[in-house]
């Protein structure tokens, strides 16, 4: 719900101080949630999501207000591979300590944690945000028309979706499967890794040379296609070997078809006529549902 609500923090505070406000949310949520209480537990989360919410909002405007084509798709791969390779090593490194610490602790360390993150937000947007003030833009299409346009609600029901549903596969299908199958939670954690060097190897590389040679629609079908080959091997043969090549394929397709996917969102003539930020906005929103 942040995704969408923050742009009133955005215009109402600034890239720098939303951002900040933001990273404050999102550790604060973490450190709750250190606390031995379920509902504490539970309002920890809703807090950290409404600070994660945020942020990611800002994440996304700042890279889609970038003036060309090239310069937004270059962005987007490089948050694609940060943001990727920053999950994925939090599971490995989450993985590690539950072998030394319990789970409060280890909530207390990522809030820890979180708080050098907050550093890097304060720097960053003061440093590229400081004299600048967000205006709040006129959108000049209703948000019935943007949504329901066909090719933005095409892409939200037709590429958005599937992709996003298929990826939370690597969150909460792959560890039940990994156990089910003998799986130790730390080696479940550690495998991960798989998945991060193929978004960190090939992230780049495809992404720039599948988006020149095929185009970005050819691009995203073969993401898909790679996602729909991958889970049809799981579901015939699920085996330690099998879940570990599920690891490297989705690694490789969310290298290149995350990026290309959100270039292509951010150049539909709809998103620029009702405005990036209330579009990621929607799109952040789609995305987390």
């Amino acid at each position: 719900l942040f995704s969408v609500w923050g742009g009133f923090f955005i215009r109402k505070m600034g890239h720098r101080k939303a951002g900040i406000f933001g990273g404050i949310l999102f550790t604060v949520g973490l450190g709750l949630r250190f606390l031995p209480n379920l509902w504490l537990l539970t309002l920890g989360s809703a807090v950290q999501g409404c600070g994660w919410g945020i942020i990611l909002l800002i994440i996304n405007v700042m890279i889609a207000e970038r003036n060309t084509e090239d310069v937004r798709q270059r962005g987007f791969t490089g948050y694609n591979i940060a943001c990727q390779n920053g999950v994925n090593a939090g599971v490995v490194f989450g993985g590690f300590l539950l072998n030394w610490l319990s789970y409060r602790q280890v909530f207390f360390t990522a809030a820890v944690l979180s708080v050098i993150g907050l550093v890097f937000v304060h720097a960053y947007f003061s440093n590229v945000f400081s004299a600048q003030k967000e205006k709040e833009e006129a959108s000049r299409i209703s948000f019935w028309k943007f949504f329901f346009s066909p090719r933005v609600f095409f892409y939200f029901i037709g590429i958005l979706l599937p992709i996003v549903a298929g990826g939370y596969y690597l969150n909460y299908l792959y560890p039940v499967i990994g156990e089910s199958l003998g799986m130790a939670e730390s080696h479940i954690g550690y495998s991960y890794l798989l998945n991060s060097l193929c978004i960190m190897l090939f992230g780049s590389i495809l992404t720039n040379l599948l988006s020149r040679r095929l185009g970005r629609k050819p691009s995203m079908i073969l993401a898909s296609v790679i996602y729909a080959g991958t889970f049809l091997m799981v579901g015939i043969s699920p085996s330690v070997p099998v879940l570990m090549i599920a690891l490297v394929t989705l690694g490789i397709s969310d290298s290149f078809g995350m990026s290309i996917q959100a270039a292509y969102f951010t150049n539909l003539p709809e998103v620029k006529e009702y405005g990036y930020e209330k579009s990621m906005g929607i799109s952040n929103l789609v995305e987390n549902l």
